[in-house]
């Protein structure tokens, strides 16, 4: 039955000695000051060392000032490459493909200014997040363009791109959090163009660099982000020449209610929406 999980597979150029990967787990060992530290090398190489063929990081951030939560990973400096290096390293050592994701968080962000699509709180409260100029979108662009660019240059085989659990991409996607009037609000087309705009920036930094991405395919809320829409996102991401789609459901506004949690207990509960 499992027959298939442990023959080759190859995503571009890149080829896997099987087809298990470790998906992205929050781990709280890096410093508050976003630093790789032991914990996180002896984490990951203990994963690469029990046979994974690719082991994908946890979200390291693209720009703290916006996006930091308590013991976040950090990749938005040059200050951070020696311990990119060291993680890549490890995780290579057994064999395995590298891959480091890169994210914003948006309104989940734990700052005194968060920034969104549009000015949409929390359904628990707390700060209002800013509603992003069309140049401080560019901004984050060139913010996600660099961190991908340090995460090749230290080792890694691949990037990928955070756009699941309710976080900056999704903002965007969502009807729920995307009241904008402008080219980034709206329809379907205007949503996906932050997403589908922020892959052809950083297409641009790193070059022929494989670029994955976390794809969220259901919101699980009303008025939200649906899993018809993210067909249709899912073909434009794979018309942008992405590596590959890792699928997931859910946000942090989502996720823990009772229904939900019910749900999340039966074996491979999203593969009807990777599947699609």
């Amino acid at each position: 039955m499992y027959k298939k999980i442990f023959e080759s597979f190859s995503i571009g150029e890149i080829k896997l000695s099987n087809r298990i990967v470790a998906l992205p787990f929050f781990t709280a060992y890096g410093s508050f000051g976003g630093h790789i530290t032991r914990a996180v090398l002896q984490h990951y190489e203990d994963i690469a060392a029990n046979g994974p063929a690719m082991v994908i990081t946890e979200n390291f951030v693209v720009n703290k000032e916006q996006s930091h939560f308590g013991h976040i990973l950090r990749a938005d400096s040059d200050l951070f490459l020696p311990g990119l290096n060291d993680l890549a390293e490890r995780i290579k050592k057994y064999g395995a493909v590298a891959c480091c994701q890169i994210n914003h968080a948006g309104r989940f962000a734990q700052v005194e200014h968060p920034v969104s699509a549009s000015s949409v709180p929390l359904i628990s409260g707390g700060t209002t997040p800013h509603s992003l100029t069309v140049e401080e979108i560019k901004g984050i662009y060139l913010d996600y363009a660099k961190a991908a660019v340090r995460v090749r240059d230290a080792g890694f085989d691949m990037v990928e791109i955070h756009g699941g659990t309710g976080y900056l991409p999704v903002q965007f996607l969502s009807p729920r959090t995307n009241k904008r009037k402008d080219e980034y609000g709206g329809s379907l087309e205007n949503r996906m163009r932050f997403f589908l705009e922020l892959i052809e920036n950083i297409q641009e930094a790193v070059g022929d660099f494989p670029i994955g991405c976390r794809l969220l395919a259901d919101e699980w809320l009303q008025n939200g982000f649906v899993p018809d829409e993210a067909k249709i996102l899912a073909k434009r991401l794979e018309g942008k020449g992405v590596a590959y789609l890792s699928v997931t459901a859910g946000t942090y506004e989502s996720m823990f209610r009772k229904d939900m949690l019910e749900i999340s207990q039966k074996e491979g509960y999203m593969a009807d929406l990777a599947h699609m």
